[in-house]
């Protein structure tokens, strides 16, 4: 009974303000221009004060239709004021609210049920609420491990100068809403501080870059275990492996591919064992097998790696796709704009001209230089240069003008023995040794270097030719070939014939002078059709490449040789045998 009555009071109030403004108003105007309704002195005044008088009755009439719309009392509701009260205010059936949906302009929203929360008695002054029309499904809570993949994908920004470790954990913390702990037993058995001191700048890189970079100098890295980030040791991350499944549905077609899908998927697996990092180490973790498996119309990818043989993996799949993409036909719509990554901005800017006039400048001085000019990360490795001696402030004179970052580069580090790499969203200054070590995989189209015709005018692919090419002329003993790091294979998705390379930062650039040099020399002529090749032995005689889907004629040294008659036990010449002639 209260909360009804003090619904009427509240309305009888609101309109009882509303009135008083507006008489006070009216009165007002009429004392300033001496009673414009009976002298009429000033006709120009009467239309402008018939607008606000209007305009303060409507007011007042829509408040108190809204007030009674929102407070209208059903059949069982007892007037607190007795017969004398006036009859409720009845809502015109022409009058229209525009703020309503349509499907509520019939009249006034109906009560609740009897036993709803929002039918007991309120406890504060009365509020004016609605109900949405439809009612929206928060999404679902994400997992520790999801947030955290999450959080490393985001730019992260630390300027950080001595700062200990533990400092550097909070922020990131604090910063990016994920939990991060510190591996002290591991911290303990290699003898590293938790407080050990940090300076290291970071900006415009993610989270994963930034970790990896500055963690890097203390021989420390990251991994994510018992869904938290866990800061540890090099050591205990190379002992460190877990299974992990990748879908490759869209890298194989099912009903194309020459064997099956399970052949398909045992060539795609070797193809990505050969580019998997190896190190040449002893204590270096070897990469785990990879096998293809198929279910129904779905092919998963399993293997069991550390974490950097797992963000290799889905780097690799990632450029694949991103090849394939590159092959859709242009009638597909246009997607926004993207930002190019920071290894593209990277590229770009090494071909960019540059003018350096150092003079005794030390080296992170002219880092910092040219990392300001060029607008690009760049970072030196403190650890690679203190483990051959060389110190960040080593002095730098040289003058350049007019020739390419990358050029600049390679003149200036080649005089202290150093070299750079592009890792982890940055250019890093490092040794020749570290530098070599570090493999990046790069795919190279080569759809229109590897394909021919026989006579009978049917294609076949010679991917052999053209990685044999490369591996003779582009340091031949960095290959594995050779017992080198170095990988290269061929292989065919869905159409697209690439070249799959994983070898240092200096050979891929060879790699790409050297195919743009032999697209200027083989296509003379624009549109033309493959040109003529006939296999190199007989067409009768073919293998699968196990780093290609295209059928390749059998060489003479990988034919099956011929089976040698036993030797003559009696006769003189011994484990030779006497069938010669």
């Amino acid at each position: 009974m209260s909360r009804r009555l003090s619904r009427w009071l509240f309305v009888v109030f609101l309109a009882a303000s509303v009135a008083a403004f507006s008489s006070g108003q009216w009165s007002a105007e009429a004392e300033d221009s001496d009673d414009i309704f009976a002298s009429d002195p000033e006709p120009a005044a009467k239309p402008e004060l018939k607008k606000k008088s209007n305009a303060m009755q409507a007011v007042l009439r829509a408040v108190a239709k809204g007030a009674c719309d929102m407070y209208a009392p059903d059949e069982s509701f007892a007037d607190p004021f007795g017969a004398d009260a006036p009859p409720p205010i009845a809502k015109p059936a022409a009058a229209q609210d525009p703020f309503l949906q349509p499907e509520e302009q019939a009249g006034p929203r109906p009560r609740r049920a009897e036993g709803n929360a929002c039918d007991r008695e309120p406890e504060g002054p009365p509020c004016f609420w609605r109900e949405p029309a439809g009612r929206v499904e928060a999404p679902p809570p994400r997992s520790p491990k999801t947030r955290i993949e999450d959080a490393l994908k985001h730019p992260t920004e630390l300027e950080l100068f001595e700062t200990p470790l533990e400092c550097v954990v909070n922020l990131i913390k604090e910063n990016h809403r994920i939990e991060v702990q510190i591996d002290r037993k591991a911290f303990d058995d290699a003898g590293i501080a938790t407080d050990v001191l940090i300076t290291k700048g970071l900006k415009g890189i993610s989270l994963r870059s930034g970790l990896n970079l500055m963690l890097h100098e203390l021989d420390l890295t990251w991994l994510v275990r018992d869904e938290v980030l866990v800061i540890t040791t090099s050591e205990v991350a190379k002992k460190s492996c877990y299974l992990e499944t990748y879908d490759v549905s869209d890298l194989i077609d099912l009903g194309d591919e020459k064997g099956g899908p399970a052949a398909a998927g045992k060539r795609l697996a070797e193809t990505l064992a050969a580019t998997m990092p190896r190190s040449t180490a002893e204590d270096a973790p070897k990469p785990g097998p990879i096998a293809c498996n198929t279910f129904g119309n779905v092919s998963i990818l399993t293997t069991t790696q550390t974490r950097e043989g797992h963000e290799h993996i889905a780097q690799w799949l990632a450029d694949v796709r991103g090849k394939l993409a590159e092959k859709k036909p242009a009638a597909a719509p246009k997607k926004k704009r993207v930002k190019p990554t920071a290894e593209a901005a990277i590229l770009k800017a090494l071909k960019n001209k540059v003018s350096v006039d150092y003079v005794e400048k030390s080296l992170d001085e002219a880092v910092a230089d040219l990392q300001e000019r060029c607008k690009i990360n760049i970072q030196i490795d403190k650890k690679a240069l203190n483990d051959v001696g060389i110190a960040t402030d080593t002095l730098i004179t040289k003058r350049l003008e007019g020739i390419s970052l990358r050029s600049a580069l390679r003149l200036m580090l080649h005089e202290l023995e150093l070299t750079y790499m592009i890792k982890d969203q940055a250019l890093l200054i490092t040794t020749p040794e570290v530098a070599e070590q570090h493999l990046t995989t790069i795919i190279y189209d080569v759809a229109d270097l590897v394909v021919y015709r026989n006579k009978e005018g049917e294609l076949w692919d010679d991917y052999q030719g053209l990685t044999d090419a490369i591996t003779s002329s582009i340091r031949s003993c960095t290959w594995d070939a050779a017992g080198g790091p170095g990988s290269i294979a061929g292989q065919s998705f869905r159409g697209s014939k690439v070249l799959i390379v994983s070898h240092s930062q200096d050979v891929h650039e060879e790699i790409v002078d050297f195919l743009t040099q032999l697209r200027s020399v083989t296509q003379k002529t624009p549109n033309a059709p493959p040109p003529r090749r006939e296999p190199p032995v007989s067409q009768m005689q073919f293998l699968v490449d196990p780093r290609g889907d295209s059928p390749l004629p059998r060489t003479p040294a990988q034919s099956t040789p011929e089976p040698k008659p036993p030797a003559d036990k009696a006769g003189g010449m011994g484990g030779i045998g006497g069938g010669m002639f």
